[in-house]
């Protein structure tokens, strides 16, 4: 539980850092409740993910290799908080409605090709009937309603200033949410020792950004889930 407690402390605290150097900035377009925000939804959904920090004990025949009740309980209370007035499914991109949905599409597939490359020259191949069951639902489930869309709903409000980037209007939050997708892959903590895995971290994080563009692209999270959970799924799968 010290370990987990650690992480989530380091983590709300990257995200500060960051998101306040950002703020400085860009004063005009900074609101700090919404960074605290994040932050605590940041924590929030760590807490979930490990099953109340490991308290909580693993499901008798869901949990086998992976990590199914921590995902689902995740996603229950990001469905939960999103539901809230101040949130909204619709506001968080939890909407089958797609905006600007041909470039989108294509822009998918393209990157679909690339990772497919990607995972012929890295992926493990294989994979068990779980594994494969698991890399096709949760972590783009879980993952991306949270990240790409409650966590980066609280982003936007929190640095307001866009751009626009292929037709989707991008902040400062493409680059936050980024950041904090990649440490929790990269950044780890056992007995109080930390280590950091470059390639751990690099690929979450360069992975995000065209998450995060799709999201605001389209107004919706189903494109990056389907795009999560397949790309996942080739790593596992190739080579053949």
């Amino acid at each position: 539980m010290v370990d987990e407690l650690l992480f989530i402390a380091a983590g709300a605290a990257v995200l500060l850092a960051a998101g306040l150097l950002v703020g400085l900035a860009d004063r005009k377009h900074f609101r700090l409740a919404w960074l605290l925000a994040a932050a605590l939804l940041f924590a929030i959904n760590e807490v979930a993910v490990t099953r109340g920090l490991w308290l909580l004990p693993r499901t008798p025949g869901l949990d086998g290799n992976w990590n199914w009740s921590g995902k689902l309980l995740a996603l229950a209370v990001t469905l939960a908080i999103a539901a809230l007035p101040i949130f909204g499914w619709r506001r968080i991109g939890l909407t089958f409605r797609q905006e600007q949905l041909r470039g989108a599409l294509v822009t998918t597939g393209v990157l679909l090709c690339l990772y497919a490359a990607l995972a012929w020259v890295m992926g493990d191949g294989g994979g068990d009937a779980e594994t494969l069951a698991f890399q096709l639902t949760m972590p783009g489930l879980e993952e991306e309603i949270f990240y790409r869309g409650l966590f980066l709903l609280a982003l936007d409000r929190a640095f307001t200033s866009r751009i626009r980037v292929g037709g989707a209007p991008i902040g400062w939050s493409l680059l936050l949410c980024s950041l904090m997708f990649g440490l929790i892959h990269g950044l780890g903590v056992r007995n109080g020792v930390w280590s950091f895995d470059l390639m751990a971290f690099a690929l979450p994080f360069i992975g995000a950004i065209p998450a995060v563009w799709l999201r605001a692209k389209t107004g919706s999270v189903v494109l990056p889930i389907v795009m999560h959970n397949l790309v996942n799924t080739l790593f596992v799968v190739l080579p053949l």
